[in-house]
């Protein structure tokens, strides 16, 4: 029981840490954004060659610095902060400390499948439980290691974009 008690806590942990880190994407965002309202559509090709380049590379860079950024929000949103449900049940088992099964039974059934419980059965519904919550862990943090590992890509893209823009 300690063990689903330590891997729930852990997966809002990882919750807790994916929020801190779409704060810290919103603040990224908002510096691109006010850098990126200041500039102002040029044809590169009527301009010098130089500043034609300089041109071509803020936009280069701009691009590569929003995409990657909407890339690593999609992660967090979508494989971290996400509901999950179990994977792992075969489709005729129900496991009565699954809330996605409970909800599926009436309650005097679920209360009397309960209480005809033998124990060793209620041993293995909970270590099934620990193995779907171990797998939702493992997945969150894969995902969160995806976002963190590119980290200063995003950030040194957005210092670049920002010096590119102060140029042009």
């Amino acid at each position: 029981m300690d063990s689903f008690k330590n891997i729930q806590e852990l997966i809002r942990f990882m919750d807790q840490k994916s929020s801190a880190i779409l704060v810290i994407f919103g603040f990224i965002l908002t510096a691109f954004v006010n850098n990126a309202s200041k500039l102002h559509f040029v044809n590169p090709f009527l301009i010098s060659p130089w500043n034609g380049f300089l041109s071509s590379c803020t936009l280069l860079v701009g691009v590569s610095t929003l995409a990657l950024l909407l890339y690593k929000i999609r992660i967090i949103i979508n494989e971290i902060l996400k509901p999950r449900v179990a994977k792992h049940y075969l489709p005729e088992h129900y496991s009565l400390f699954y809330y996605g099964h409970i909800k599926l039974m009436e309650k005097e059934r679920y209360l009397e499948e309960v209480e005809n419980m033998p124990e060793n059965q209620a041993e293995q519904e909970l270590a099934a439980q620990v193995y779907e919550v171990s797998q939702i862990l493992s997945s969150k943090t894969e995902s969160l290691n995806k976002v963190m590992s590119r980290m200063f890509y995003l950030i040194g893209l957005l210092l670049t974009f920002i010096f590119l823009s102060q140029l042009v």
